[in-house]
């Protein structure tokens, strides 16, 4: 009997260690998986910090750009003006007419602009204007700088020969067209482009008393024409 309740005394401390060991075991394991899911949380809320400052950086620079960029737009100066332009013929029945339009592209934004490429024409065309703008040759302007305070212009010309053309302008079938394009850099480094057009009608009303006048009227283009990148 001694030796059978020593041999149980033993069994019983066995056993009771086995199961504290895998009790201790299942504690450890479960701790572990408790820091390792508690230090996961912990870099997806690092992470997601990370990311929200990053975010709410890029979004306050992009703020900046938009707020503080150039806008470069193209624009007439003034009325059309115009004179009689000498035939060399002198016995045609009618004498040309010399058409003048200055022209400008001012900046309207915080910052400076550098103008790469553009284009600027002054033409006769039906009326109305065709849904989609002319296609424009881009000639290159390398780099000139366009700021609030200093802008460009110029002067166009055009000459009207055609007895015809003439009194389809004066009828309002024709008009006098100043458009173009601007490509130019701000200065954030972004390229942006924009479109700018004005037309010019003579009032049917006053054709009684339009032969040898120039009474063109300004009047808005279709809105395509005057498009540009909002970026």
């Amino acid at each position: 009997m001694g030796v059978r309740f020593g041999r149980n005394t033993h069994q019983t401390r066995y056993l009771a260690t086995q199961i504290i060991l895998a009790v201790g075991t299942v504690l450890l394991v479960f701790v572990g998986a408790a820091v390792g899911f508690w230090q996961v949380r912990l870099m997806r809320g690092s992470l997601k910090a990370t990311t929200d400052a990053a975010n709410a950086a890029k979004e306050s620079a992009e703020h900046v750009r938009r707020t503080e960029r150039a806008w470069v737009l193209g624009h007439s100066n003034g009325p059309l003006k115009g004179w009689i332009a000498p035939n060399e013929n002198l016995d045609a029945p009618f004498e040309g007419r010399i058409i003048q339009v200055d022209w400008g592209l001012s900046n309207h934004g915080n910052t400076p602009a550098w103008i790469t490429k553009a284009d600027v024409r002054f033409e006769v065309h039906d009326w109305p204007l065709p849904d989609e703008p002319f296609v424009v040759g881009l000639a290159v302007w390398n780099n000139f700088p366009v700021t609030k305070t200093k802008a460009h212009g110029g002067t166009k010309w055009l000459i009207v020969r055609d007895e015809k053309e003439w009194l389809a302008l004066l009828q309002s079938y024709k008009c006098f067209v100043l458009y173009g394009m601007i490509v130019y850099r701000d200065a954030f480094g972004h390229l942006h482009w924009g479109r700018f057009c004005e037309t010019w009608r003579s009032p049917q009303e006053l054709l009684s008393r339009l032969a040898g006048t120039l009474d063109f009227r300004p009047i808005g283009p279709t809105p395509a024409w005057t498009d540009q990148d909002w970026g």
